[in-house]
């Protein structure tokens, strides 16, 4: 009986369940600490859980093939990450690197679509699909309080369940259904159990002028929230905007806006006061490999800093080079040519060398800078020393 009942809660999930559930999957999530997020990279074949610390400079790769095909959840707990697929919870405690499954679901009909919380550690909203009412699916909500040692059903029933994110108190859970084309926040401290309605102003989100959400993300602050929209403008053509809400989304102020011509960018916020993060994949031009671009916020998202990473094969497998001091390299990314800064002012050697460990250049800085060419190297990442000091290069 079971195995009839998960064969046709496979079947109605492939069949009924919006193809736009997915989409709202953000790839990029807050990470433990103040300066750091996690990033899935969408490499084709394999999806790379990436690790960025320096709030997006460093970048690390955590595996390959990520079992987790949902969502990711890092808790405040260092190394902590609970993500999941349809069927499983995973859990790893060291950065991603290995996954462990966790106990499933009593009930093998409920389809497993979002997971919320983990700012309280061990507590968790789980947002399911009971595929078992034929033939429209229910949406349900379970929450554990014991790191899924164990669950209890909170709700059912909730068909305009969408557009979630966890609060940062156990059991807090926003999310924004969209009713007509006009949307609402709905704010629970209960797990979703019970929720106060809060209209959200047509001129913010309207589904019938082409205005959806992109991405809720919850701030460093009690009651503090982030929005970003998205409109196609034009064929291909998309304008984000990112709002700004300090009292529960009562009142929301444009930090930022932009147009691209891509609708896959990933959005979230961190744990730091005032720090958002936004994540770009775009081809880069005489490379087969695509760049991620990380802008990086700390007021707010109204400003950005940009730091580039080249998708190679080899791009963060290495994590424990010495980190840039008082060496720099101008650009970076590079394509042929890049100027070397020291802050030693002597005229000191440099050497260059994959992330093998192998020297493709060396040569003197003179008076602690130098003008290298680096048209002969291939795309990737590389390693300047000099000095005691040492940066990452990266070639496109």
């Amino acid at each position: 009986m079971k195995t009839q009942k998960l064969i046709i809660a496979l079947f109605v999930l492939i069949v009924f369940i919006p193809l736009d559930i997915y989409s709202q999957t953000n790839l990029m999530n807050r990470g433990h600490s103040t300066d750091d997020i996690y990033v899935i990279y969408d490499g084709g074949t394999y999806n790379y859980l990436l690790y960025l610390t320096s709030n997006g400079e460093l970048i690390s790769k955590r595996s390959d093939n990520v079992m987790c095909g949902g969502s990711l959840t890092a808790d405040p707990i260092p190394g902590k990450i609970i993500g999941h697929n349809s069927l499983y919870f995973f859990e790893s405690d060291d950065y991603g690197q290995h996954f462990n499954t966790l106990p499933p679901l009593p009930i093998d009909y409920i389809t497993i679509l979002g997971l919320y919380g983990g700012e309280s550690p061990d507590n968790y909203t789980i947002q399911g699909y009971d595929v078992s009412v034929f033939p429209y699916p229910e949406i349900v909500l379970y929450k554990t309080t014991d790191n899924f040692a164990s669950y209890t059903l909170v709700a059912d029933t909730l068909n305009e369940l969408t557009h979630c994110e966890g609060g940062s108190m156990a059991g807090e859970l926003y999310h924004i259904p969209v009713v007509n084309g006009h949307a609402f926040l709905c704010h629970s401290l209960d797990y979703g159990a019970t929720s106060d309605t809060l209209a959200i102003d047509t001129a913010i989100i309207n589904e019938n002028l082409g205005i959806e959400v992109k991405m809720l993300s919850h701030g460093s602050a009690q009651g503090e929230l982030y929005l970003v929209t998205i409109q196609e403008i034009a064929a291909s053509r998309y304008k984000y905007i990112i709002y700004h809400s300090a009292d529960y989304g009562v009142s929301w102020q444009i930090k930022y806006f932009y147009e691209d011509n891509s609708n896959r960018h990933s959005f979230t916020a961190g744990r730091g006061a005032c720090k958002f993060y936004i994540a770009i994949v775009t081809t880069t031009p005489g490379s087969p490999y695509e760049t991620l671009t990380i802008l990086y916020s700390d007021d707010c998202a109204e400003t950005f800093i940009p730091y580039y990473h080249l998708m190679s094969p080899d791009v963060g497998i290495s994590e424990n080079l010495a980190q840039p001091s008082g060496l720099s390299v101008i650009p970076n990314p590079v394509t042929d040519r890049a100027r070397i800064v020291s802050a030693e002012t002597s005229t000191i050697p440099y050497l260059i060398s994959d992330i093998k460990g192998q020297v493709r250049k060396s040569g003197h800085l003179v008076n602690g800078t130098a003008d290298v060419d680096l048209n002969d190297l291939k795309p990737g990442l590389y390693i300047i020393r000099s000095g005691g000091c040492s940066a990452k290069i990266v070639k496109l």
